[in-house]
């Protein structure tokens, strides 16, 4: 979980985004 947070902060700039919709998506 804690990886999916420093993504969505990280990641939300730039297409790192879809990166952190496809953890979730596919760990879910």
């Amino acid at each position: 979980m804690a990886a999916t947070t420093q993504y969505l902060g990280t990641g939300r700039r730039k297409s790192s985004v879809a990166r952190v919709r496809l953890v979730p998506g596919t760990g879910a």
